[in-house]
């Protein structure tokens, strides 16, 4: 099942024309986003990132997506992997993939692989170091999409023979790695044997981040049309799709599935999806008609004033005066402009002191109910 981006003409944000500085500033751009902004994109700007998420402890949900493997059998819960391609301009889904949590064919990158058809030429896609593999490289590259993502931990940042740029950009050539078990040899020879990529070195003095520096790997190699310093707003933009993924799993309330079956799984999953993409799609609405960038408006405001509309119209129908309130109401808030923002990987608010449960909840119950016939 997939969610295709044709259902949603919405997504086609307007990233062609490049956006001045005093309409950035009028329109409320998130700094990220008016640099972004700033260059013609002949595509769509595309994040893309994974998650799981808890389904319920029945049979059938152990079957179809097992617990961690790392778990004693009967006191974990079935998880599903997901990896989402997110619109960077508008943060609507275009698309997503899921699998079980572990086992052939869960991996983040073979879940990236099915969703290629969703992926159009003149595309840039934007992802941290986990996907910069060579096989997905070439992938995009064989459909005219271009790449943003931090250079891979195991690949050398600055190799031998590379051609220097500048003091932080060069190109270097990367040679085809052995073929995995999981390609055929008909598709190991398509694949180049050569990439020409670009490396451009990001300082990130920020106290919220992990490093002082990292390399961004791309191959957009022409340093006039793509200069270093937009490279780095693309995958600076990136972050955006954590809060994405965070109103998908929290807001909308889908992070712990209640369903008993792997089908009922596949329709919560989806419905939790498309209702992310109606609120997504009002918020571009809105954006739209007060001159406002989608980035700016609160997910979370938003969905309130969908909720409250819904439970309106059932009951006095739908007016015009309420439509113009409704996308007034989306703009009163302003978020996504916080330059400089510094949040710790930590949790302020404490956990319940609860002891875990170490044995299934049968047995757990076989004892309990022999103590209390002992007492």
């Amino acid at each position: 099942m997939a969610c295709r981006a044709e259902l949603y003409a919405l997504d086609s944000d307007d990233l062609q024309t490049p956006l001045e500085p005093d309409q950035a500033e009028e329109r409320l751009s998130p700094i990220v986003m008016a640099t972004i902004r700033s260059q013609a994109i002949a595509g769509r700007l595309i994040n893309v990132d994974g998650f799981t998420i808890d389904a319920p402890d029945t049979p059938a949900n152990q079957r179809k997506y097992p617990q961690n493997p790392a778990q004693a059998e009967g006191i974990g819960f079935p998880i599903l992997r997901c990896v989402g391609l997110i619109s960077a301009a508008t943060g609507l889904l275009i698309d997503l993939a899921s699998a079980p949590y572990s086992g052939k064919g869960s991996g983040e990158t073979t879940l990236l692989r099915q969703l290629k058809k969703s992926l159009r030429c003149g595309d840039i896609l934007v992802a941290d170091s986990y996907y910069c593999i060579y096989w997905l490289i070439c992938m995009c590259q064989s459909i005219g999409v271009e790449i943003v993502m931090k250079n891979h931990h195991k690949r050398d940042n600055d190799p031998l023979g590379a051609n220097r740029i500048s003091e932080n950009e060069r190109t270097a050539s990367w040679l085809r790695p052995p073929r995995p078990t999981w390609m055929s040899k008909r598709d190991y020879s398509k694949v180049p044997k050569v990439l020409t990529m670009r490396l451009s070195d990001v300082s990130a003095n920020r106290p919220s981040l992990r490093c002082e520096k990292f390399t961004i790997a791309t191959t957009m190699l022409d340093i006039n049309r793509s200069p270093s310093s937009w490279i780095g707003a693309l995958y600076e933009g990136r972050w955006m799709i954590e809060p994405d993924i965070e109103a998908i799993k929290c807001t909308m309330g889908i992070e712990y599935l209640r369903s008993q079956t792997p089908e009922g799984i596949q329709r919560e999953l989806w419905t939790g999806l498309f209702t992310y993409n109606l609120v997504r799609s009002k918020m571009l609405q809105a954006g739209r008609s007060a001159n406002r960038e989608a980035r700016s408006l609160s997910f979370t405001e938003t969905y309130q004033v969908l909720s409250t509309n819904w439970l309106l119209c059932a009951c006095v129908g739908v007016s015009k005066p309420m439509v113009i309130a409704s996308l007034s109401q989306c703009t009163c808030a302003v978020v996504g402009n916080r330059p400089g923002r510094a949040e710790p990987r930590e949790n302020k608010r404490r956990p319940k002191t609860l002891k875990l449960m170490k044995v299934p909840r049968w047995i757990f119950h076989a004892a309990m109910a022999s103590l209390s016939k002992i007492t």
